[in-house]
């Protein structure tokens, strides 16, 4: 939040930082009666846990070997996370001398302060990313330049939920393979963060598919932080996963398990498209075509800023990645246990240690970040590992790409990956892109 990132009072952040943590209180209870019944259930059919039978349909299809990857990937990650927490740490110390550690309220601003160190400082990059051209450029970019179809819109005759919404056709060889509606911006009780929706799979003789961006992204004046053009391009690498299939039984198509249709693909190779497309807003040839000269200035956008974003696109990574791991351990420690130990255990009291052993840093007392923790009751449960593991497989497939829009490449890609849908195994589909296993 720009509080966490822009308060010098470490205290004024750690309020703010306990409060956001302690939101909800009700949700904590909630989510011990969700993981009780979850454990029931799957013991109740045979299952030796509720990770047990979730996995069961994933590519990684045990607890076993989804705690393997994580192990591996936190070993690996482990001197890169405490090299990433040093450096925090030593610019803590140019205002706090005697510090002796990194809060979990310190990590956003002191990351900030090395990042535009480095040449990286995102209020001023904002002016060159106003949502209302970036948008319609990168739909363009990726769906024209990279996969081969035609985008069209937004369309001025579409009927849709709110005046803030547009709608882009997509059409190939001369026909529509899909629709998509875009509902980008903040407002009151809207969905609080980014997810795009299938609203209709396409069926053999019916209509075609139909998909929606919900997102919260720009600020009141519409301008986007490059974090916030980063998820745009995420998103949109759902949005033509989700039109590219051709006419299909819907157990087949795009979906994911908040959709009321049953099937999609394997949950930890929903997000390979995704984590790909997002690479490219790091390349020269895709920052060219969707940032804009300065708002204020009509300066161009540097070409030192666009190499700085470049170099250090994994710069502080290892302290956030650390973080994310620990959450896929809390997330499988909780849905392991059998149903007498998720009655008998309260699920906030799992996370502090699984905390401070992966990611290194200790939480505050009597927090319980997962009251707002949405992704275990959308479907991430025994999951939440699979943004990783797509991703894994994401990086290796755009290494093909080298940062170019190579439409050769988006075509195989397209062909291989994104119009089976779920008619074809993850696995399968990402050895035949690449033309060997992935390596991780």
């Amino acid at each position: 939040t720009p509080v966490l990132q822009n308060a010098i009072d470490g205290k004024t952040r750690r309020k703010v930082y306990v409060a956001s943590k302690k939101r909800v209180v009700p949700n904590c209870g909630r989510l011990n009666r969700v993981v009780q019944v979850r454990a029931g259930v799957a013991e109740r059919l045979g299952k030796a846990s509720h990770a047990a039978h979730q996995l069961e349909r994933n590519v990684c299809a045990t607890p076993e070997e989804c705690k393997a990857f994580l192990d591996r990937a936190a070993a690996r990650l482990k001197p890169i996370r405490d090299a990433d927490l040093a450096a925090l740490l030593a610019k803590k110390r140019e205002e706090k001398p005697n510090a002796k550690k990194v809060h979990p309220w310190d990590m956003a601003y002191y990351g900030r302060q090395i990042r535009k160190e480095k040449g990286i400082d995102e209020e001023a990059l904002k002016p060159h990313f106003p949502s209302s051209e970036v948008v319609p450029a990168a739909i363009r970019a990726l769906g024209e330049d990279l996969f081969g179809f035609v985008v069209k819109g937004p369309l001025e005759d579409a009927a849709l939920w709110h005046e803030d919404c547009e709608l882009y056709a997509v059409e190939a060889d001369g026909k529509p393979v899909g629709y998509v509606a875009l509902d980008l911006r903040s407002r009151d009780g809207k969905f609080g963060h980014q997810m795009v929706v299938p609203l209709r799979p396409a069926l053999p003789g019916g209509a075609p598919n139909v998909c929606a961006v919900l997102g919260n992204l720009g600020d009141s004046a519409g301008l986007l932080r490059f974090r916030e053009v980063e998820t745009l391009l995420h998103e949109l690498g759902h949005v033509f996963h989700a039109l590219a299939g051709s006419p299909k039984p819907s157990i087949l198509g795009w979906a994911w398990p908040m959709v009321p249709w049953p099937g999609g693909v394997e949950m930890d190779f929903l997000e390979v498209p995704s984590m790909l497309t997002q690479q490219f807003v790091y390349a020269p040839e895709m920052l060219a075509k969707i940032a804009r000269p300065h708002s204020e200035t009509g300066a161009p956008l540097p070409r030192e800023t666009i190499d700085a974003l470049a170099a250090n696109r994994h710069l502080l990574a290892g302290a956030g990645t650390a973080r994310y791991l620990a959450m896929c351990r809390y997330d499988l420690a909780m849905h392991e246990l059998s149903e007498d130990d998720a009655t008998r255990l309260d699920m906030p009291t799992l996370w502090p240690p699984i905390c401070l052993d992966v990611a290194g840093v200790e939480e505050p007392e009597d927090t319980h970040f997962a009251s707002t923790w949405y992704h275990m009751a959308i479907g991430y449960d025994a999951g939440y590992y699979s943004y990783l593991w797509s991703e894994v497989c994401a990086v290796d497939a755009y290494a093909k790409f080298a940062d170019r829009l190579d439409a050769k490449e988006g075509a195989r890609l397209r062909d291989i990956i994104l119009e089976p849908g779920a008619a074809a195994s993850g696995q399968a589909m990402i050895e035949a892109f690449l033309g060997r296993p992935v390596s991780d």
